[in-house]
Formats: structure tokens, sequence, C-alpha cells
């Protein structure tokens, strides 16, 4: 019994520290989870952004706007690959949804390279590729 006399000393505060830091460790679970991006909140600005782009794309006096849109698309489909929505429940459909964004993300660095070349046709052909895809991952994945 010697050895738990010794213990109960550092037991006690080791408890209530335990006790009192539990709490903060629960909260900042939760506003890690807050600050996690919310796929569809990332989903209803890439559409505002490709509404944008879709009225100017073709508009070479609008060409500064259009990559702004081309970026912001580029941002949020990086910010959306690690995020799985909901009908992507197996691994293989989470594979699929995650290969529908890289090559939707390479087709608006095409759509940003054809702007910045100042190809109007190439840029016009490019948004109906991205157009296409959206239409397929939303089919398949919304």
């Amino acid at each position: 019994m010697p050895t738990s006399r010794r213990l109960r000393p550092v037991a006690l505060p080791l408890l209530l520290a335990l006790a009192l830091l539990t709490p903060f460790a629960l909260n900042a679970e939760e506003d890690a989870q807050k600050d996690q991006p919310d796929l569809q909140q990332i989903m209803e600005d890439a559409g505002k952004h490709f509404s944008a782009l879709r009225k100017i794309v073709a508009k070479t006096d609008q060409t500064d706007q259009a990559l702004e849109h081309t970026h912001q698309l580029q941002t949020l489909m990086l910010a959306a690959k690690p995020l799985t929505p909901e009908k992507a429940n197996s691994p293989a459909k989470a594979l699929a949804y995650r290969r529908q964004l890289a090559v939707t993300t390479r087709e608006l660095c095409n759509l940003e390279i054809a702007l910045l070349d100042g190809d109007t046709e190439k840029a016009k052909e490019t948004f109906r590729k991205i157009g296409a895809l959206q239409r397929a991952g939303h089919n398949q994945f919304k």
C-alpha cells in the first residue's frame, strides 16, 4: 500500500487537470469541423463564377474579369477535391469524383491559357467542355 499513498498527491491534480481540459479539447474538435469547407457552399460559389464567366468568356474587353473568374473556379475545384459528396459512397465513386474534379481543373487551366493567348475561339470551345463536365458531374454526384 505504500505505492498508492505516493500516487494520491499526483493523481488528484492530474484528474482535476484532465476534467478541466476535456471541454477545451472537445471545443477544439468542433471548431476544426466548422473550419472545414462545406462542399455545397463551394459548389454554389463555383456556380456563381461559372454563370458570370459564361457571359464574358468570349468578350475580349473583359479578359481580366474572365481570368479572375477562372482563377476562382480553379481554387474552388482544388478546395472541393478532398471533400466527398454523399453520392460518392464507395471507393470507386470517390475516385471518379476526384478524377472529375481533376479533369475540370485541367480544362480550367486550358481556359486560362486560351484567355491569356487571346484565343477567343479556343476559350469558347474549352468553356463548352467545362460546361459538359459540370453537367456530367452534377448528374453523377449531385
